[in-house]
């Protein structure tokens, strides 16, 4: 395998003392042809971390963390890595937290590679070596688009792993093994996904749909294991279409997603797991926009009040998703009109009304109200036909 010089040289400096394998992600994506940046290396035959920090500290800033176990992070031009001692894992409690890791560098690989959850995340290369390490066939799952797991009571420790599968399946294409099924049903059944805490789901939510090629591919995984992450959402089927089009965007295809459902009901789903008040903000903007523009006529006057809500760059996306060639004559008209990146700046603010001789009371907003949508009715109208009216209306 042919690495780029800067993780090679990493890797030579590591296997001066040991020896490293790449693994996880990096070596995946790899055999797929696709680019990647961070990396993961697990070091064998070094029995401390304080010996790897002496010789990786000339390259860059160092910092542990992870207290049990240890994880020196290191970032060298343009990659970031996370470099480990071999280490063991054994589940003895509830949760993410509830597992017991112990370093053992000097174990086989394919004991060590056991802690994993797929076949594809199982492989390991052995930079000094130049060998591939591939215990369980994830070499040849890759190659068949299937995803599977190595051990299914293994797998069963780290519910979050059901969610993992779904990133997986949309993200490559890929299509989960029987057993796999299986396995994650049973999981759900017992209702271990209930030991999930919301920011490890909206994790696993966010890469699955800012990396995701195919999401409606895994709603069918989820849909086949019986879990229902979106209780919510209505007419599933209607919106996968759009979800499958979209801007890999996490606010886009969370409000394509519930497209059909009233908005308090789909900001009380996505509560559950997203902590965010500025992204749930952003859904219900979106959502009350896209609303509007579907509902409402398509005239320059509707289409200045929905820029109004959102300016229409930020909601186009979602039409796009739904017909491209309405998107294409929207962002047209919309730069035509001046609403593409802001609403039309309000002619007459409070202040012109005070120097008109109005006193200030509470029915400024009223009044400012009624003459902004004046103005977005009608373009012709100027600053003074506008004071004029609100003049004679208070």
């Amino acid at each position: 395998m042919r690495l780029p010089e800067a993780v090679k040289t990493v890797c030579d400096e590591i296997n001066a003392l040991g020896r490293a394998l790449i693994v996880g992600g990096f070596l995946r994506d790899r055999l797929l042809g696709l680019e990647s940046f961070d990396i993961d290396i697990e070091v064998y035959e070094v029995p401390n971390l304080e010996d790897l920090q002496k010789v990786l500290a000339p390259l860059g800033s160092l910092h542990e963390v992870g207290k049990s176990f240890g994880v020196i992070l290191l970032q060298y031009e343009a990659y970031s890595f996370d470099i480990t001692l071999a280490r063991r894992e054994n589940k003895v409690g509830i949760g993410h937290r509830g597992f017991k890791v112990t370093p053992d560098p000097y174990a086989p690989f394919e004991t060590i590679a056991l802690r994993r959850d797929f076949t594809i995340n199982a492989m390991g290369y052995d930079t000094k070596d130049a060998t591939l390490l591939d215990p369980f066939g994830g070499q040849d799952d890759l190659e068949h688009k299937r995803l599977d797991l190595i051990d299914a009571a293994r797998f069963a420790e780290d519910p979050l792993r059901v969610l993992r599968a779904v990133g997986f399946i949309s993200r490559f294409s890929l299509s989960p093994t029987q057993r796999l099924i299986d396995t994650a049903a049973s999981m759900v059944g017992q209702g271990l996904m209930r030991e999930l805490s919301g920011e490890r789901v909206y994790a696993e939510v966010q890469k699955w749909f800012e990396k995701g090629e195919d999401i409606s591919a895994g709603f069918a995984f989820l849909q086949s294991v019986g879990y229902r992450l979106f209780p919510s959402v209505t007419a599933i089927k209607r919106v996968l279409p759009s979800l499958d089009r979209s801007a890999k965007a996490m606010q886009i295809r969370l409000t394509l997603l519930y497209r059909f459902t009233p908005i308090q009901e789909a900001l009380a789903d996505i509560a559950h797991f997203c902590s965010s008040k500025q992204l749930l903000k952003k859904v219900e903007q979106l959502h009350t926009a896209f609303l509007c523009y579907e509902s409402g006529d398509k005239s320059d006057y509707a289409l200045k009040k929905v820029s109004v809500i959102l300016p229409v760059r930020e909601w186009l996306p979602l039409v796009e998703a739904t017909d491209s060639f309405a998107a294409a004559r929207l962002a047209e008209r919309a730069k035509q009109i001046g609403i593409y990146d802001a609403a039309p700046k309000p002619l007459v603010k409070g202040q012109d009304l005070i120097a008109s001789g109005m006193k200030p009371s509470k029915n400024f907003s009223v009044i400012l109200q009624e003459i902004y949508d004046l103005q977005l009715q009608d373009a012709g109208l100027t600053k003074q036909m506008l004071l004029d009216q609100a003049i004679k209306s208070r």
